[in-house]
C-alpha cells in the first residue's frame, strides 16, 4: 500500500509539475487587477492584519519603486529600516522562510550596516494607508525601527512568512517598532491601459 502511494505520488508530480504543485498548495495566482475592498477581503479570509495597510498612489510612484534596484530585490520579501530611515542589511545567511527571525534580534544600540540608495522618506511620500487614504507621516523619535513587508495577494499563503514578522516584532516591549504592509498589486483605480498592465519596463 505504501509503495503504491509513493508511486502515485511520483507520478502526480511527474504529470502536474513541481511548481504546479507549489502553486495549488499556496494559492499562488496569476497577477489580477485588484482594489482595497478584494485586498481587504483576502486579508480578513487568511486572517491577515488589517492593520498598517498601504498601497502606492498611482502608476508612476509604482513605477518609480519598481525601476530602483534596491527596491526591486526586495519585492515580496521584508525591508528594515533604521531610526535614521536607512534600509539596513538583513542577515541573509538565515532563511528568509524563519518569518520574524532578523525582527527578534534586532537591537537599536547595534550599528547595522546601512543601504542608503533605498531613499525610504521617499517611499513614504509615493504611499497612501487604506481605507483612510493617508500618506504616512513619521519623524526622527517617532521609531526605533520601520519594518515594511511587501506583500501581493498573488503569492497567497505564501505571505505568511512576510506577515509572521508582526507577533514577533509585538513581543518586543523594549523597541517602538512600525509597520508598513505595502501591497503591490494593480490597483483598478490608476487607470492602466491594457496593453500596460503587468508589463512595466
Amino acid at each position: 500500500m505504501k509503495k503504491l502511494l509513493c508511486v502515485s505520488m511520483l507520478l502526480s508530480v511527474l504529470l502536474v509539475g513541481c511548481a504546479s504543485l507549489v502553486k495549488l498548495h499556496y494559492g499562488i495566482t496569476q497577477p489580477k487587477i485588484e482594489t482595497p475592498q478584494s485586498l481587504t477581503r483576502f486579508l480578513r479570509v487568511h486572517h491577515y492584519p488589517l492593520k498598517n495597510f498601504y498601497i502606492f498612489k498611482d502608476t508612476f510612484d509604482y513605477i518609480t519603486m519598481l525601476k530602483n534596484p534596491v527596491y526591486k530585490k526586495n519585492v515580496l520579501n521584508t525591508i528594515i529600516v533604521d531610526k535614521d530611515f536607512q534600509k539596513i542589511t538583513i542577515d541573509t545567511v538565515h532563511c528568509q522562510w524563519s518569518g520574524g527571525y532578523f525582527v527578534n534580534r534586532l537591537n537599536k544600540d547595534t550599528l547595522y550596516l546601512q543601504e542608503p540608495s533605498l531613499d525610504v522618506r521617499k517611499l513614504l511620500s509615493m504611499i497612501i494607508s487604506i481605507p483612510d487614504s493617508l500618506t504616512p507621516s513619521l519623524s526622527k523619535g517617532d521609531f526605533d525601527f520601520i519594518v515594511i513587508n511587501i506583500w501581493a495577494k498573488f503569492i497567497g499563503k505564501m505571505n505568511e512568512r512576510l506577515f509572521a514578522t508582526i507577533p514577533v516584532a509585538e513581543k518586543r516591549k523594549d523597541l517602538k517598532i512600525v509597520f508598513i504592509n505595502l501591497n503591490i498589486d494593480i490597483q483598478k483605480s490608476w487607470n492602466i491601459p491594457k496593453d500596460r498592465i503587468f508589463n512595466f519596463k
